[in-house]
């Protein structure tokens, strides 16, 4: 018979594991959707694509520099999902 806790600890971790490899996923198709070496576009206001660059540059930073270890799951999520909001702005 299965450990219920042991089977919802390892659940957890594959969803998680499926979590940051989307956000993984989403972040490196931006990535590669976005010409960062073009000079400035226009946006909704002066200056907005190169504030927008910023922010992915600092996603990817973050992922590229993450930790190898999370405090909780949920500190892991908190995390990709904020790497995530950065890719989005």
């Amino acid at each position: 018979m299965h450990d219920p806790e042991a089977v919802r600890a390892v659940t957890a971790r594959h969803i998680l594991q499926e979590y940051t490899q989307g956000v993984t996923d989403r972040i490196m198709a931006a990535v590669r959707a976005s010409d960062i070496s073009a000079p400035g576009r226009a946006g909704r206001y002066s200056g907005h694509h190169e504030r927008a660059l910023r922010y992915l540059r600092q996603a990817l930073e973050n992922l590229t520099n993450r930790p190898t270890t999370f405090e909780s799951p949920r500190s892991a999520a908190v995390y990709y999902h904020h790497a995530e909001l950065l890719a989005h702005v």
